[in-house]
């Protein structure tokens, strides 16, 4: 290669990366702190709070979904006394005092 048709050559100045001395972790919610204290022991770490919350959170979204499905369909409506309830074609229900 000829030396007079070569780029120059460019240096830059790069700052050294050193590691961290210490790895620091997030500190726990204060909803993690407070089911740990009020767990009466039963709970030793984050890890089985997130379980236990997991269970919690799957059990109301069962218990929501059986009270919003539950009935099938088969509501009963019972009209207040000296009332009745019509049911008129392409219109809500209405009350009729008898």
């Amino acid at each position: 290669m000829d030396p007079l048709n070569e780029p120059p050559k460019v240096q830059f100045e790069e700052e050294q990366w050193q590691q961290p001395s210490r790895v620091s972790y997030a500190e726990p919610s204060k909803a993690t702190l407070w089911i740990l204290q009020h767990s009466g022991g039963l709970l030793k770490n984050e890890k089985q709070i997130a379980y236990v919350l997991i269970a919690f959170i799957a059990v109301l979204a069962i218990v929501m979904g059986m009270m919003l499905f539950g009935n099938g369909g088969n509501a009963t409506f019972k009209a207040p006394p000296g009332q009745k309830i019509l049911y008129p074609p392409n219109a809500p229900p209405r009350l009729e005092k008898i």
